[in-house]
């Protein structure tokens, strides 16, 4: 008796994952394809797996989980598993090097997120590659607006300790969707995108919205709570006897010198402490830049002199 209630189909699944029984990958999708006609596809195990929860769970290639797609999209949603995942959320939690490609098959059947929904919302907390594809295959993702006024930037922002979101992905959302960078959103303190990208962002992704909007860099959250007073906050850490860590100090202190470009105002009325991080993040901002500009120089002569030999030949 099959106690397990593990089909054909699972089975082939599992078996296909092991190196010593390994079938081309041709002729594993022909014996899919037969197992599907039988409608092994549709059952659920005493896990409550379907065949597709198993293939992404055992990392199967990704035209073997798009036979199973095509033949039930309605599956990309189903949950299953001793936890309950979706395929999509699996798919993302997994090892798998074709991680990125499930996804995509995933979000392509079924194109679907709720911004109030918990589970989506992990979603914004992974890569920025996943957002990319939210943005690509579900239809006005980053115009949806949460129960307390937040956008899909205002979320990705917020995540940025585990999503680490880059300028090429705050772009596109911010493409998607140009006037969430005016939009207060947040439950007990209402915030524009700028004013949590000052207390969570990179600096290259504040510099990135504020060049997209620079009237925002001197908007006010609330009377006094300007971005420049965001991240000024750890300005005067060590007196203050915070402690926040090295690179989390150097954070806040790269990305006020980022905005104090944009509010020489606030910069005037800040406190000295905050004044002198200010002009040593310049100055080693203008290093940085000098560095940098040295670099592409001797690429550029070495370049050169290497077009000079190869043309006396």
């Amino acid at each position: 008796m099959n106690e397990d209630k593990n089909t054909e189909l699972h089975y082939t699944l599992v078996r296909q994952s092991r190196k010593e029984d390994k079938l081309s990958l041709q002729d594993f999708e022909e014996i899919v394809q037969k197992r599907i006609e039988f409608g092994d596809h549709m059952k659920e195990n005493a896990r409550f797996q379907l065949p597709l929860h198993v293939a992404i769970d055992v990392q199967t290639h990704p035209r073997i989980v798009k036979l199973l797609l095509d033949a039930a999209p309605q599956h990309a949603l189903r949950p299953g598993g001793t936890y309950g995942y979706r395929p999509l959320m699996m798919a993302i939690m997994s090892q798998s090097p074709y991680k990125f490609e499930i996804v995509e098959l995933c979000l392509k059947a079924r194109p679907q997120f709720d911004i109030d929904n918990p589970e989506d919302n992990y979603l914004l907390s992974t890569y920025p590659e996943v957002i990319a594809l939210l943005i690509k295959y579900v239809p006005g993702v980053a115009c949806q607006v949460s129960r307390y006024g937040m956008t899909l930037l205002h979320k990705c922002i917020h995540c940025y300790s585990t999503l680490k979101l880059d300028v090429d992905t705050a772009r596109l959302l911010v493409e998607a969707n140009p006037a969430a960078l005016f939009r207060l959103g947040g439950l007990s303190d209402p915030a524009l995108p700028i004013h949590q990208a000052a207390d969570f962002a990179s600096p290259e992704v504040l510099e990135y919205l504020i060049s997209a909007a620079p009237e925002t860099a001197t908007m006010e959250m609330r009377p006094g709570r300007t971005p420049l007073k965001i991240a000024s906050y750890w300005a005067d850490a060590e007196q203050r006897g915070l402690k926040g860590g090295k690179d989390r100090i150097k954070g806040y202190h790269r990305r006020l010198a980022v905005i104090a470009k944009y509010d020489p105002e606030g910069v005037a009325v800040s406190t000295p402490i905050v004044r002198e991080v200010i002009r040593q993040e310049w100055a080693e901002m203008a290093r940085e830049r000098r560095e940098l500009a040295m670099k592409a120089w001797i690429r550029l002569r070495v370049c050169m002199r290497k077009e000079i030999e190869t043309s006396s030949i």
